[in-house]
C-alpha cells in the first residue's frame, strides 16, 4: 500500500489566556496579587468590582455580525467550507461582555510595528471576552466587525496553538480581504499563519465527497452487524490513502477533515468499542450527509 505524505495537522481548538485585571488605583488594597489573595478596589471586593456595570454582548444579534461578519463568513465558506464552523467556536466558547470600565495595558497584551497611540478595545481570558463599550460605540460597523473577528481568532490560541499578535492581525486582514481572493489564494494565505487555519478548499472537498459516496454502500450496508463506528471511519481514511483510490493528496486530506467532522459529533460508545447496528447506522447516516 502506497501512502501519501500528509501535511495536514489534525485540528484541535483552544486558546492562550490573556489575563483581565481591573485597574488598581491609590485606594486599592492588594492581597496576594494573582496568586490567590483577595483584593479590594476603593473598599469593594475586586471580584464584585470586575462585573460592575458590565453588560452581556450577543455577538450573533449585533448589527456588525448580521451585516458584515455573517455574509463575509458565508463567502469564505463557499471557498473553504469548514472555515466558519471553526471561527464561530469562539462565540459559544466564552461569555462576551461590553465593558464600561477602562481596559488597561496591564490586563491586555497586544503589539504593532507602528508607534501609535492605541486605545485598548478588548480583553480576553480563558472564560470571557470583554469589549470596550466606549470603543464599540465610537467605531463604525466595519471596525466593530473587525474587533469581533480579531477576538474570534484570538480564541483559537488557547489549546497550544501559538498565534502571535502579528499572526492575529495578518489573519484578520486576510479574512476581510477574502472577497477578492479565490479559494486557493485564500487557502494559501491562511495556512501561512498556522495549521489551525489549514482548511480544505471546496474543490478538494467535492472530490472527497464523490469518493466517500462511492464507499458508503459497501461499508455501511454490508455485514452491518460486524461493523463498528470506528471501523467505518478507519476504513474511509485508510482507504483514501490507498494508491488505487485515485485521490490526490489534497483530496485525501479533505477526506480526513470530513470524517473527523463526523467523529466530533460522537462520544463513547460511538467511537470506541462495540456498537449496536443502530449506532453504526447513525454514523452511516452522518457519512451520507457529508456526501449526499
Amino acid at each position: 500500500m502506497k501512502l501519501f505524505k500528509l501535511t495536514k495537522t489534525m485540528i484541535l481548538t483552544g486558546l492562550v489566556a490573556v489575563s483581565v485585571h481591573a485597574h488598581a488605583g491609590d485606594g486599592d488594597t492588594e492581597g496576594n496579587s494573582d496568586r490567590g489573595g483577595g483584593n479590594f478596589v476603593n473598599g469593594e471586593l475586586l471580584d464584585f468590582f470586575e462585573n460592575k456595570g458590565t453588560e452581556k454582548f450577543d455577538v450573533e444579534a449585533s448589527p456588525a455580525y448580521q451585516q458584515i461578519i455573517k455574509p463575509l463568513f458565508a463567502n469564505i465558506d463557499s471557498k473553504l467550507p469548514a472555515f466558519s464552523k471553526r471561527m464561530l467556536e469562539g462565540i459559544k466558547g466564552k461569555v462576551w461582555y461590553l465593558e464600561p470600565k477602562e481596559l488597561t495595558k496591564e490586563g491586555c497584551t497586544d503589539a504593532t510595528i507602528f508607534e501609535v497611540q492605541k486605545q485598548i478595545a478588548a480583553c480576553q481570558n480563558a472564560r470571557e471576552v470583554r469589549l470596550s463599550k466606549k470603543a464599540m460605540a465610537s467605531a463604525n460597523l466595519l471596525n466593530q466587525a473587525g474587533l469581533i473577528v480579531h477576538e474570534l481568532i484570538r480564541f483559537q490560541t488557547h489549546n497550544g496553538w501559538n498565534l502571535s499578535d502579528s499572526d492575529i492581525s495578518f489573519t484578520t486582514r486576510t479574512i476581510f480581504g477574502a472577497y477578492k481572493m479565490n479559494e486557493n489564494e485564500l487557502q494559501q494565505q491562511l495556512r501561512q499563519v498556522s495549521p489551525i487555519f489549514d482548511f480544505s478548499t471546496a474543490s478538494d472537498r467535492a472530490q472527497a465527497k464523490a469518493w466517500i459516496r462511492s464507499q458508503v454502500k459497501p461499508l455501511c450496508y454490508t455485514s452491518l452487524n460486524n461493523q463498528t463506528a470506528t471501523n467505518i471511519m478507519t476504513k474511509l481514511t485508510t482507504g483514501a490513502l490507498e494508491r488505487f483510490s485515485g485521490l490526490g493528496e489534497k483530496a485525501v486530506i479533505a477526506v480526513y477533515e470530513m470524517t473527523g467532522e463526523v467523529f466530533e459529533r460522537y462520544e463513547t460508545p460511538y467511537t470506541y468499542g462495540n456498537n449496536t447496528p443502530q449506532e453504526v447506522a447513525n454514523v452511516c447516516a452522518r457519512v451520507n450527509k457529508l456526501a449526499p
